[in-house]
């Protein structure tokens, strides 16, 4: 491995593997502080999981068989939910579609997806960002406070 950039990432990876994941979300905090990067068009940010109701699940798979989703779309906010839970302040379609995928029930066309559940009144999701142009564009989401209630419900149900 030559490049000094992917050595960097094998070794934090690396070191990150061992430790539990409140140790690895302080490692994190500490690293993105010490070392935050500036410079036109550079952002950082870390979601605060505090509170988050889905942190106590271990894996993905046991928030979804304790909320019992009923559609690929509550699926998807709950995914949404779930990246949210790992640090991510946004996300991408694809990201949700990944994990879909992992799952064995992929969306077979994720923006439609995405957009159902922002037709929604209240909107549990919306768009934050959109990278590219036309068909290939990139969108970035973020769950709202009616997404979060809708999470919330689903888990209170059972």
């Amino acid at each position: 491995m030559d490049d000094p950039e992917l050595q960097a990432m094998a070794t934090v990876g690396g070191a990150l593997t061992s430790l539990s994941e409140d140790q690895q979300a302080r490692v994190l905090e500490w690293a993105t502080a010490r070392f935050r990067p500036s410079g036109p068009g550079v952002t950082v940010q870390v979601a605060s999981t505090e509170g988050d109701i889905t942190s106590g699940f271990g894996a993905l798979g046991q928030l979804l068989d304790r909320a019992q989703p009923t559609s690929r779309a509550d699926r998807a906010l709950l995914i949404g939910q779930w990246l949210h839970s790992r640090g991510a302040v946004d996300f991408t379609g694809q990201a949700v579609n990944d994990e879909l995928k992992n799952l064995g029930d992929p969306a077979p066309n994720i923006t439609d997806l995405m957009s159902s559940l922002m037709s929604r009144r209240p909107a549990p999701l919306r768009q934050t960002r959109r990278t590219g142009s036309g068909r290939q564009a990139r969108k970035r989401y973020a769950l709202t406070e009616a997404g979060r209630s809708a999470v919330a419900a689903m888990l209170a149900r059972l």
